[in-house]
């Protein structure tokens, strides 16, 4: 895990944290004020049964001083206080039903305050319909006495609910605010570990880098020793090409004139020994000489600065053909030259790639008659350039195909076929250049192919007409 993806990880866990003990002291906040409205109903109602019992407490007072001074305006206080108090009740009833959290049973009030307004009621209809006497001493049975007790011990147990209520609501809250203290301070310092531990791995990471941007530093100074002592190298490599191709081939010239002027000497008649021990000499210092070539040519491909353009790969097969005309020389050739695209590279280079493969099929296939060799492209799985060169010589053993572009690297005897042994070497360096790839196929007597990509985009490659496109040959 890279450690921009660890830091996210670490905030993202301190934030939801964070995000959680808010959560948490917001609910506590909204229990908390939740039980101070409860508590606030709860004083209400307690207060509503308060003024309950104080207004049916004024009723009976109205009706025993009517009944003990048989004044008539006593029953104006009665009927008004009677009135008040059936309010009362519903609106004590009505309260509770308005809200949900607070049930005191306010709805057993009203069997209870009905009975006792019915038994005041009648010690006042019994006065006035029969005598004061018989209604004070329907008063003296008792029966209005239980019926207030009854009231009374009925407020009190309500009473006793909202003071057990309030109890529970008060625990509860304490309850929860020290869950929510303890949730919060948890949460905090797990937040605070995260941080730390976020900011610790901060300045390791700083650390970290700070030390790579010194051995970033410290490998760029070596890299600019490296380069420094890499353009010593190549100025010694110059001035060894320079020393190969003018001291060395000095001495083969001079092998090669004493050898010519001892075979045309005519004071002396040398054997055919003599005469073939020379000529060896002769082509060896030649074949020296082509490979000090050669070598010169591989040694400057790296260092050469690729000139690309839009060349006709045509163009560059012809003049390879043309410049090939010496070897072709009273050959029976077949040639398959299928159209070839525009592509953007280097011509000189692209030159000595064609010149190189070309002349191998020549040269492996000159014991075939006739020799059949065959130019064209196609496209790879990637949809890179593909140019093959098929030729039905001698072919090759695959099993050694991992040797064919390597320096001195030969498959068939120099007796049998001249040569370096640096073409294919050249071949490769320079498809690499590109960007490309070399391989090839083959097999003993049935013939080689050889190939190369260019990995071009559609801008840096102009392709023939599509039914002149076609595939290379399978080794038979």
């Amino acid at each position: 895990m890279d450690f921009a993806k660890r830091v996210y990880i670490r905030i993202s866990l301190a934030l939801i944290i964070w995000a959680g003990v808010c959560l948490t002291n917001y609910l506590t906040i909204q229990n908390f004020s939740n039980s101070v409205e409860d508590r606030f109903r709860l004083r209400r109602v307690s207060m509503e049964l308060e003024h309950l019992l104080a207004l049916v407490t004024s009723v009976e007072t109205s009706q025993r001083g009517y009944l003990l001074t048989e004044n008539d305006s006593y029953l104006q206080s009665y009927n008004d206080d009677v009135s008040r108090v059936r309010r009362q009740v519903e609106t004590i009833i009505t309260f509770e039903h308005r809200q949900n959290r607070v049930q005191i049973g306010s709805e057993n009030l009203r069997p209870i305050v009905t009975a006792k307004m019915s038994e005041l009621d009648q010690t006042i209809q019994l006065a006035k319909s029969e005598s004061f006497a018989a209604a004070k001493k329907m008063v003296l049975s008792d029966q209005g006495k239980n019926l207030m007790d009854q009231l009374r011990l009925r407020i009190v147990g309500m009473e006793g609910e909202i003071m057990a209520y309030r109890m529970k609501l008060d625990f509860t809250t304490a309850q929860q605010g020290l869950y929510t203290q303890w949730a919060s301070i948890a949460g905090y310092i797990l937040i605070l570990f995260l941080l730390a531990w976020t900011f610790r791995m901060l300045l390791h990471e700083i650390g970290h880098r700070a030390k790579a941007e010194a051995d970033v530093q410290k490998l760029n100074l070596s890299l600019q020793t490296q380069l420094t002592e890499l353009n010593s190298v190549n100025q010694e490599l110059e001035a060894f090409s320079y020393s190969v191709s003018h001291d060395l081939r000095a001495p083969l010239r001079h092998i090669n004139g004493f050898v010519d002027l001892m075979q045309n000497s005519g004071d002396e008649k040398l054997s055919d020994k003599s005469n073939r021990y020379l000529g060896i000499i002769a082509d060896s210092a030649r074949q020296m000489g082509r490979l000090i070539d050669d070598l010169l040519v591989f040694s400057r491909m790296s260092r050469t600065e690729l000139k690309t353009t839009m060349i006709g790969l045509d163009d560059v097969v012809r003049q390879t053909l043309s410049d090939l005309q010496l070897e072709m020389k009273d050959r029976n050739i077949v040639w398959k030259h299928h159209p070839l695209p525009v592509v953007l590279a280097d011509r000189s280079l692209l030159y000595q790639v064609f010149s190189n493969l070309i002349a191998n099929a020549l040269k492996y296939s000159r014991t075939r008659n006739p020799a059949e060799i065959e130019i064209g492209w196609q496209r790879d799985q990637e949809n890179n350039l593909v140019v093959f060169v098929h030729d039905n010589g001698v072919g090759f053993d695959m099993q050694y195909a991992n040797k064919l572009f390597g320096v001195f690297q030969r498959l068939h005897r120099a007796e049998d076929f001249e040569g370096t042994g640096i073409g294919l070497a050249n071949v490769r360096r320079i498809i690499s250049r590109h960007g490309g790839k070399t391989w090839g196929e083959g097999k003993v007597d049935g013939g080689a192919t050889f190939y190369f990509s260019l990995p071009l985009t559609p801008e840096q490659i102009v392709l023939p007409a599509p039914d002149e496109n076609t595939s290379a040959p399978t080794q038979k």
